[in-house]
């Protein structure tokens, strides 16, 4: 047998894939392990409690869409348009209104996407995808 070709840059992802797989599972096992245990007559959730559960599920939907659109816009803008994009984007989403600091998201957002490109390219002879970008990286690479 042959491992030559077997570990290559898709294999760290798809070990990633199966280890957040098996994450979010063992936590969705434990949730519904733990509201079986509450008496049915107690499951009727407050008000507030309500409002805090439909605000989660509208995030969790916007951040399901962003990545998606994210993945469907990867090959067309490429790597370094899409991400900063996306990672900003995902930054607002995820932190409360008044604590969100725009200024750092902006830097993270933009520098993190970059850097990771000439790391792929040059530390890992991977080529990203490039997008509209391509003539324009092709001159620096």
């Amino acid at each position: 047998m042959k491992l030559a070709n077997t570990v290559n840059a898709a294999f760290v992802p798809r070990i990633l894939g199966v280890v957040v797989f098996l994450c979010s599972a063992l936590l969705f096992a434990q949730g519904w392990r733990a509201y079986r245990k509450i008496p049915p007559g107690e499951r009727r959730a407050s008000t507030e409690e309500r409002r805090r559960t439909q605000g989660a599920a509208l995030r969790v939907t916007v951040i399901a869409v962003v990545l998606l659109a994210s993945a469907a816009l990867l090959q067309k803008l490429g790597f370094i348009v899409t991400m900063p994009v996306m990672m900003f984007c995902l930054f607002c989403v995820i932190e409360k209104p008044e604590k969100r600091r725009y200024g750092l998201y902006l830097l993270f957002s933009v520098l993190t996407p970059a850097a990771l490109f000439f790391v792929f390219y040059y530390g890992f002879s991977s080529l990203l995808p490039m997008g509209i970008l391509t003539p324009w990286l092709s001159r620096l690479l």
